[in-house]
Order: structure tokens, then sequence, then C-alpha cells
């Protein structure tokens, strides 16, 4: 289904993310799963098409001998609607897969249904006032585009410009945007909105936005702990890019009070991501990529500062290693000590 269309390699794999966990609920009889994607597949949509998942999943239940699921493509203005055709199947007993993206859970919406007949084994009842539960299971989705993206053919070019707008100003109040990049963003957005140039890119020097993956994560998985009334099984899928953003930030994470489900994800990798002086690592590549940044964008400002950009450039290129008693002090955040005492830039 795949090899006649022109799918790029990052959905393409989003396809195959899907098949898989589907292929999961299906063989762990979960009832009610909800998937959060970046983008939500569309009839006949070039990159994320719904028609070619439904045919997918039909070749999985049918390789391997799954009941049948339902699948839903719920977007944010639709929510309430099409929410309840799913809560119908749910207490028919019929097994539902809800595909939604990360932009969903900010309308603020529940998903917690009733406790129908076919849902009393499969739950541990807590309150039996308030007899409803949460769903089964989750796929996470590595999050992408976590600042606005502009194009041409927006909707709403107006709206979409001041999102970005805001999101330059916000990374460089925080220092993840020079001055020359933050302008030259700017200058970049109104081109492209108001003169239709397609291939102007913005700089995307912010490595570290895996603060804001976590704030989704946190909120996606929050989805399915609403209810006193707790499944009896729980399934968490998420893609393993998650968890590497997740421990890049574990000394802003650790300590804090999350729920159970949260962290039962977060817990799932401690080993594999060394936390030992993350902190202060961070703040070495950051203070690195400011002083290379500020000498690259001031280096025509002096004859001082071009001497200072050829004694830089000149110094690494002949030190991609050196001892740590031969590292000159003020390029001491450009290089990694090791335990052997020996740097690497």
């Amino acid at each position: 289904m795949l090899e006649n269309k022109k799918t790029d390699y990052y959905y393409f794999l989003t396809y195959c993310k899907l098949a898989y966990v589907f292929y999961l609920i299906g063989k762990n009889d979960v009832k009610s799963s909800i998937a959060f994607l970046n983008r939500l597949p569309k009839h006949g949509d070039a990159k994320l098409d719904t028609n070619i998942l439904g045919e997918m999943f039909k070749d999985v239940e049918n390789s391997n001998n799954i009941s049948h699921i339902n699948e839903f493509y719920v977007q944010s203005d639709t929510f309430e609607d099409e929410m309840e055709q799913v809560y119908e199947k749910l207490a028919n007993g019929e097994n539902c897969f809800v595909i939604t993206t990360y932009q969903t859970i900010g309308s603020g919406k529940n998903i917690q249904y009733p406790i129908s007949n076919f849902d009393i084994e499969r739950t541990i009842i807590n309150d039996y006032n308030r007899m409803q539960k949460d769903f089964e299971a989750i796929y996470l989705h590595t999050p992408t585009n976590l600042t606005k993206k502009l194009s041409i053919d927006s909707e709403d070019k107006y709206r979409d410009l001041s999102l970005y707008l805001f999101d330059q100003q916000s990374l460089h109040l925080s220092d993840k945007l020079t001055y020359g990049q933050y302008r030259q963003n700017i200058i970049n957005g109104f081109k492209k909105i108001f003169f239709n140039d397609r291939y102007l890119r913005s700089f995307n020097k912010n490595p570290d936005m895996c603060c804001h993956t976590a704030q989704l994560i946190i909120q996606a998985i929050g989805r399915i702990c609403r209810c006193k009334n707790k499944n009896k099984n729980i399934y968490i899928f998420s893609d393993k890019e998650i968890l590497s953003r997740l421990k890049r930030i574990d000394y802003i994470l650790e300590g804090r009070l999350f729920n159970k489900e949260f962290l039962q994800l977060y817990n799932l990798e401690q080993k594999l991501i060394p936390s030992k002086n993350i902190a202060e690592l961070s703040q070495q590549s950051k203070n690195a990529y400011w002083t290379i940044s500020r000498n690259a964008w001031t280096l025509r400002s002096n004859v001082k500062k071009i001497n200072d950009w050829i004694n830089l450039r000149d110094y690494v290129l002949k030190n991609p290693t050196v001892e740590k008693a031969n590292l000159l002090e003020k390029y001491n955040d450009l290089y990694y000590v090791f335990d052997n005492n020996n740097a690497l830039m």
C-alpha cells in the first residue's frame, strides 16, 4: 500500500508505528485506546491517509486473528460529536482505537466514559457514586513542531503569524536564539506570509525543547488518569525518543510530583542515560553555543573580534583533543573533560 505512494520516511514510520500499536492493543484485548500524533490523518492526505491506515488495520486483524477494532479520527472542532460515537461503541462492548493530535488536549477535553457491563471485570471500582473509567491504553508519538510553523496555505495567516512572533520572542528572551537569529526569523516570517516565499527557513538553534515535550506528554497521559476507578491493566506505548528527551531534563523533573502512570514511563530507561552532572553539562553546552554564536554574529564589528574568531578557530582545529592541564581557560566551555583528564571538543 505504501510502495505506490510518495510517502517520506517520517510518515512511513508513522504508518508502521500505528500498525504495530494496533497489533499490540488487539493482542492484549484492549477495549479503549487513544493515540496522540502531531498530524491528524485525513481521507486522501498525501502524508497520512486514513484509507491506507484502514487497509493496514484490516490486514493486521486478518493476519493475527484479532477481533475487530473500530478506529476513529478525532479533531478539536468536532470532538464532542465524534467521541459520542466512540462512547456508544464502548457501551456495546466493542473495541475502539481513537487517533487524535496533541493539539486536541489543549482544549481541555475529558475522555472518561461510563462503565458498562462489559467493563466491570476489567475495572477496579473505587467510586460507586461516579461510575466512570479512563481509556485503557495510550500511544505517544514523538512531539514535533514544538514552535509555530508558517505556511502560505494557512487558513488564518494572521493568527499563525501572531503565534509565530510570540514563539520567536519567547525563544530569544530565554537565550535560545541570538538577537541576529531572532531578527532574521521575524523578517523571514513576514516574507513567507506576505510575499509567498515557500523556501525561506527559520533558524533552528533550539535543541533544548525537552521541557515542552515533557509538558505535552504529562498532559496526554493525564487524559487517562482522571478517574478514581482504575483499569486493572493500563498500557502506555511510547516512542523511545520521548524517553531520551525526558532524561535530558532529569535534573528538572527529579523530585517533582507526577501521577504513577507518567512515572512508570519516565523510569523505564533510568539506567540508560547517565544523570550525573547533567545540569552542569547542559549549562556548559549552552555556554559553548553562546561563545561561538556571539563571535560569529559580531565577527565584522571590529578588528579585535576578527582576531578573536581567528584565534578560536585555529585553537580548536589544532586541538580537537587536549590535556586538561594545557587547556586555555577561556575555552573551557568548548571542551568536555573525561575522567582521565583528557578534554575533547
